[in-house]
């Protein structure tokens, strides 16, 4: 609720008070930030604390990661398939967007969809290699 309402103090504030935060309250926090390099080292810390990441928590993160993240990218997808989720469409399209030679992700993905299709044109335009 305050990460939505952009009282990310109040969120942050409550998170360091639980006495076991989980998967869940990891997330939340992460989609708050709005410096994606805050983002990513609190996925870090998230996983130094042996927490669990999921399907959405990838995606999650590999939407916080722009252009110029490409190692951590390359650490997430390494981390997708050690966890079995690439067969995951939707974290497919996110890896999609954020790598820069995006094609390697997008013809792997089982079956491709408007989200597929606008993620891979949004890297090539973020990137500006696309050529007519």
């Amino acid at each position: 609720m305050y990460c939505k309402s952009r009282e990310f103090s109040k969120a942050f504030s409550i998170f360091d008070n639980l006495a076991n935060p989980d998967t869940v309250s990891y997330k939340t926090i992460i989609s708050g930030f709005q410096d994606s390099r805050d983002a990513l080292a609190f996925a870090y810390e998230m996983h130094s604390a042996a927490i669990v990441f999921d399907a959405i928590t990838c995606s999650v993160l590999a939407h916080s990661a722009d252009c110029y993240e490409l190692g951590f990218g390359i650490q997430l997808h390494c981390l997708v398939f050690k966890l079995g989720l690439n067969s995951e469409l939707f974290i497919g399209n996110a890896l999609v967007t954020l790598y820069s030679e995006a094609e390697k992700v997008f013809f792997v993905i089982p079956q491709n969809d408007l989200v597929s299709w606008n993620s891979i044109l949004s890297g090539y335009a973020q990137e500006g290699s696309f050529q007519w």
